[in-house]
């Protein structure tokens, strides 16, 4: 290669100029690669605070966070932006998390945590020091921040629509309310029904986590009722696969005798495969039978999260007074309805 002026090598590090020709900088900087050169924070970069690091809090035990959390890494780590990665399993933690967010500047948070977690102190000092916050479920201390999620309700109507065609009429909802991210989902099972003609057939069966005793004992009463329902719409996977114990114990054949959904489709990991070359395993693929589940677009939510921080930063970085900012972002995302092997047509008695 020819020599180069520092001033040429500068502009070629630098990014796109029109200083240098497209053939030169890319051979600059295959130079550069070759001699494990990487490029440091500009110094106007580190003295005007842009610090290109963003904050994702979430429950890391959990594989449909992780799933998110991957998708957000991927959309910034493209446009040079790093995520930390912190636990928000608990209240405390995700303290520490927001903490360790403040000291190392990171310039937006990725929230991920259940509602009852956020400590509103903390927050508060976030937004203050002018850190861009996206959820992707309804808080309401982050009512005011934008949000990316899965239409949950969208979801759960795809399930009633697919059992209804299957010629259900009696259809549980196997679930809990108590936060908003749930109460969406109730909304679109009654939504779902209202839709296929059923709303008269509602059926709420609350319950907890899929190990309670008093999950258990609610799912047993449910199919030991004189007109049981037919067909059980469950708020997780890991309580389907709890229904599906249950229904077992009992006699009960799925789906012969009664058909069960889930919701979320966990990942559980990566398998080598012949044509892809890759497959995600999944939750339900390990059940007897295999489940019909709603499966999160997790990553998709992720990248596009990633998308709205970035462009809340990068207001930031412009100084574009507050009236002319974006207004507060909603984004939906469909899911997709997974049908396996646990539902069926309706019995005849």
């Amino acid at each position: 290669m020819h020599y180069q002026s520092p001033a040429t090598v500068y502009w070629a590090l630098k990014g796109d100029s029109p200083r240098v020709s497209k053939e030169t900088a890319e051979r600059i900087r295959a130079v550069a690669r070759h001699c494990g050169y990487h490029r440091a924070a500009p110094v106007y970069e580190i003295i005007s605070g842009r610090t290109r690091l963003l904050s994702a809090i979430y429950p890391m035990s959990s594989p449909m966070y992780s799933e998110i959390a991957q998708g957000a890494s991927d959309g910034a780590q493209a446009e040079g932006f790093l995520f930390f990665h912190f636990d928000g399993s608990t209240g405390e933690r995700i303290n520490r998390a927001l903490c360790a967010t403040l000291e190392r500047r990171a310039e937006a948070i990725l929230f991920m945590t259940q509602p009852e977690h956020i400590e509103s102190e903390v927050v508060q000092q976030c937004r203050e020091k002018g850190i861009a916050i996206v959820c992707v479920q309804p808080h309401e201390e982050l009512r005011d921040c934008d949000m990316v999620a899965a239409d949950l309700r969208w979801g759960m109507q795809e399930v009633v629509r697919h059992l209804a065609s299957l010629g259900h009429r009696r259809i549980a909802y196997l679930g809990c309310r108590h936060h908003a991210a749930l109460e969406w989902m109730f909304e679109g099972y009654r939504q779902g029904l209202k839709e296929c003609g059923l709303e008269s057939e509602t059926c709420f069966v609350p319950c907890g986590f899929a190990g309670a005793a008093d999950t258990r004992a609610a799912i047993r009463e449910t199919l030991q009722r004189g007109e049981r329902p037919t067909a059980i719409a469950a708020v997780t996977d890991h309580v389907a696969a709890a229904v599906m114990q249950e229904a077992a114990a009992l006699g009960l054949r799925v789906p012969r005798d009664l058909s069960v959904t889930g919701f979320a489709d966990y990942p559980m990991g990566e398998l080598a495969d012949q044509d892809s070359g890759k497959a995600m395993l999944r939750f339900g693929d390990y059940l007897q039978p295999r489940l019909t589940t709603v499966r999160q677009p997790s990553n998709e939510v992720g990248r596009l999260a990633a998308g709205v921080l970035l462009a809340r930063v990068r207001e930031k970085w412009n100084g574009e007074p507050a009236a002319s900012r974006l207004a507060r972002q909603e984004v939906f995302v469909r899911p997709q309805l997974i049908i396996r092997d646990s539902t069926a047509p309706a019995p005849v008695y």
